[in-house]
């Protein structure tokens, strides 16, 4: 039965790696994926706390006081909010980013593992070069056929890639936030 438990501790850690990931992997192709994966390895995490009877790790960890300080506050400030809906989805995005770091902090203990996630974001961000390169060649992008072109409030056209993303801005930013680890990677 020892052994049983310990093959059992190992794969949930390993499905939540593996939903970390998945997450880096998936992130380009849309909210839904990204959620799927964040959403099992937030299982994955809640039965390891039950079935080992054990408070998370997190805890002991002085940024994760600050991010649940941060979400008091945000709770807090929904009290005067003008559209308490889009409050809520403001929390939403909130807590969705802290389950990201929960699992992160849980999960990746090793540069074995930081490789892992690296490697899984290698594999997104390559989608999404390989998506907008197909963009400007064929004029739609492959996923899901946007056209990479902008109207300029003057009546005029250029050619901006947006890529899987529908928006070139929404590009942009996925591109820019690569580079921090790019300039890391150089030093």
């Amino acid at each position: 039965m020892g052994c049983r438990m310990t093959a059992s501790r190992l794969s949930a850690v390993r499905v939540q790696y593996a939903a970390v990931v998945a997450f880096a992997a998936v992130l380009p192709l849309g909210q839904a994926p990204a959620e799927i994966a964040l959403g099992i390895g937030l299982a994955a995490w809640a039965f390891r706390i039950v079935r080992d009877r054990r408070a998370a790790a997190l805890l002991s960890n002085p940024l994760s006081w600050l991010l649940a300080l941060w979400f008091l506050a945000a709770l807090a400030s929904m009290a005067n909010s003008i559209d308490p809906a889009a409050s809520l989805r403001g929390l939403q995005k909130l807590l969705k980013g802290f389950g990201l770091y929960l699992l992160v902090v849980d999960s990746v203990d090793s540069r074995e593992a930081l490789r892992g996630v690296v490697a899984g974001s290698l594999l997104g961000l390559s989608l999404v070069v390989g998506d907008g390169l197909w963009q400007w060649a064929a004029g739609r992008d492959l996923l899901y056929g946007h056209v990479p072109v902008n109207v300029l409030p003057t009546g005029k056209t250029i050619l901006r890639l947006s890529a899987m993303f529908g928006h070139s801005a929404s590009l942009a930013i996925y591109l820019v936030s690569w580079a921090p680890l790019a300039i890391a990677a150089g030093l």
